[in-house]
């Protein structure tokens, strides 16, 4: 035995003084009273031949000592040690998509940290606890703390579910080496996957049963003012009969809606088409109510929604190019001849200047030139006017053989069918540029930034003294500079969880922020080509953009991981290699100062009981 705080000896110290009092102390107190009274008292004592005890004092004198001793031992905190009684426990804790699913209103997590810290609370005192717990990353959350408290302080603080597919193998190397150097520990697996073996493990499954439904495998296709949607919805538990409902553009009525008889875990194809003017937005439903609502819901935004631009174009001939950029992109395209250019205040993603050039480079937006008159007045453009040449007869356009990323994109999907040309402009091009087409090694088609860091295309030749807007190639030019000008901000609109999303940053991006479906807001690095996000919740995530003196809103949907739909889940094993030990560390009893203050308690309430006693009897 120790005592954890022996100052408390001191206390001792009060028993002389107890004594000391008790010896000193008047036993009587004087009164006046009248002579009546006295008589009549001692009567009454003499008649009933009770007097007062005077073994009272002494008892309430023991009494009081016996309640100092005991204070004093609560005091002291007194410590037992007990032989072998105490375990070093070791807690793998699940913390995969599936664990959120719900069973009498506490999610499978939740049962799971209620099992971990049962079997803390449950322990003597003197054992050890670790706990690996297995997220969105594997982490050690403790190692071999003593105290309860801590434990499951730290379980419940610093463990929180996440929503993709986890993995057990670094997991299950750290239990692993607990084990090689201690092999009486006690391990624990907590998870809702059952498993056909396992050894040195005691597998805990959280599991019930569940009832949970899923859609997967959306498709949306908008063609002709008409959006035909797919997909398929499962039962994973047992049959169903599920009601699919979908909207559209974020509208709170339903389009459509189908039911469907769907066997346990064969999946049942749905198929709507709805008639639209625009397509935004798709949302499926399963309206049933599950354990799980998850996984109930997918989204799907429309990309060329979601990148669709305005662009002006300032020509007194913009046909060919406003239909081209119509057909090819879907953007708005305004149109503005060039002496009204200055009274435009709206601002653009894209100006295009069709022989014309501006006094001054607008800054909000990329800038395409074609035919590009005098620019020596236009410090911001990042090429120089020379002059203008007339080919003697026609000039063949020779396209780029670079294998720059950047060139190879341009041409990509081009025949490059001969297109020719009668006159250019002859223009000083930095090396930063990249030449897409060229004509007896002169630049005519060319891109890079201009001084505002936005891009800048130029052709430089009338698309009416050429042949190749009557060419396929000029379609395919123009998708593919768009595409280069306003990159995909995401390569796609679905994603699951514990993926990847890289964002592409345009030119002139000047913040770009993540926002997760729970309101998690992450800034991204826009001096890079690229910013890579790792993906951690289901639901829809917006990328704000901000470009100019404009914000752009993109949104992208984060799905459930199939594999954890699974109510149930079978593997085959979670082992520790090695042979376990019985020997246990020694186990520590220190609740005795609990019950001691509980006698002090009722000591010092019978000492207050006889002197109630001895008051009543002195009146």
């Amino acid at each position: 035995m120790k005592l954890l705080f022996p100052l408390g000896l001191l206390a001792l110290l009060l028993i002389p003084v107890i004594i000391v009092i008790y010896v000193i102390k008047n036993k009587y107190t004087e009164q006046t009273v009248s002579s009546t009274y006295i008589w009549s008292l001692s009567e009454k004592f003499l008649k009933h031949r009770n007097p007062i005890s005077e073994i009272t004092g002494i008892i309430s004198l023991i009494l009081q000592i016996l309640a100092v001793l005991l204070v004093t031992i609560v005091i002291t905190r007194p410590v037992f040690a007990i032989r072998g009684g105490a375990d070093d426990y070791c807690f793998i804790f699940d913390g995969s998509g599936s664990m959120n699913i719900v069973q009498k209103d506490k999610t499978r997590f939740d049962i799971g940290k209620e099992k971990i810290a049962d079997i803390i609370n449950d322990s003597v005192d003197g054992c050890t606890y670790s706990l690996i717990f297995v997220g969105d990353t594997t982490s050690v959350v403790y190692q071999e703390i003593t105290d309860k408290q801590q434990a499951v302080s730290l379980l419940n603080d610093r463990c929180q579910p996440s929503y993709g597919a986890v993995g057990f193998t670094y997991a299950a190397g750290v239990a692993q080496e607990y084990f090689n150097a201690n092999p009486s520990v006690t391990t624990y697996l907590i998870t809702d996957k059952s498993y056909n073996e396992s050894e040195n493990v005691t597998i805990i499954d959280v599991s019930a049963h569940e009832e949970n439904y899923a859609v997967s495998g959306v498709t949306a296709v908008y063609k002709d003012r008409v959006l035909e949607v797919g997909g398929d919805v499962i039962s994973y538990e047992n049959s169903a009969d599920l009601q699919i409902k979908v909207y559209v553009n974020g509208e709170d009525e339903a389009k459509d809606s189908t039911a469907l008889h769907v066997e346990k875990l064969i999946a049942r194809h749905f198929e709507f088409e709805i008639s639209l003017q625009e397509y935004e937005s798709v949302t499926v439903e399963i309206v049933n109510h599950d354990s799980l609502m998850l996984d109930n819901t997918i989204t799907l935004f429309n990309d060329k929604t979601e990148n669709r631009y305005d662009i002006l174009v300032v020509s007194d001939t913009p046909t060919f190019i406003r239909n081209a950029l119509m057909s090819q992109t879907g953007a708005k395209v305004d149109v503005v001849e060039p002496d009204k250019y200055i009274n435009v205040t709206k601002s653009y993603n894209l100006y295009v200047f069709d022989s014309f050039s501006p006094r001054v480079l607008p800054s909000d937006g990329a800038v395409w030139f074609f035919n590009p008159t005098s620019t020596n007045d236009i410090p911001e453009a990042n090429f120089t006017y020379q002059n203008e040449i007339e080919i003697d007869g026609d000039g063949l356009l020779e396209y780029s053989t670079e294998s720059n990323t950047i060139v190879r994109q341009l041409l990509q999907g081009l025949e490059k069918r001969d297109a020719y040309i009668i006159r250019y402009v002859k223009c000083g091009v930095p090396k930063s540029f990249k030449t897409i087409a060229s004509y007896e090694g002169t630049p005519l088609i060319f891109t890079g930034t201009n001084k505002y860091e936005r891009k800048e295309t130029v052709f430089a030749f009338s698309l009416n003294d050429s042949t190749l807007p009557v060419t396929h190639d000029f379609m395919r030019i123009i998708t593919n500079l768009y595409a280069y000008t306003f990159p995909k901000l995401c390569e796609s609109s679905e994603y699951f969880v514990g993926d990847t999303m890289i964002v592409n940053m345009g030119s002139g991006y000047e913040d770009v922020k993540v926002i997760s479906p729970h309101g998690n807001s992450y800034s991204l690095d826009t001096d890079a080509p690229y910013a890579e996000h790792n993906i951690e919740e289901v639901g829809v995530y917006t990328i704000m953009v901000k470009n100019g003196d404009g914000v752009r809103e993109y949104h992208v949907f984060v799905s459930l991981p199939e594999e954890e739909r699974f109510t149930t889940l079978t593997d085959a094993s979670f082992s520790l290699a090695g042979e376990a030990s019985t020997q246990k560390r020694d186990g520590v009893y220190n609740d005795l100062w609990k019950w001691l203050a509980l006698i002090a308690a009722l000591v010092v309430a019978a000492d207050w009981i006889i002197y109630c006693y001895e008051q009543y009897q002195l009146r």
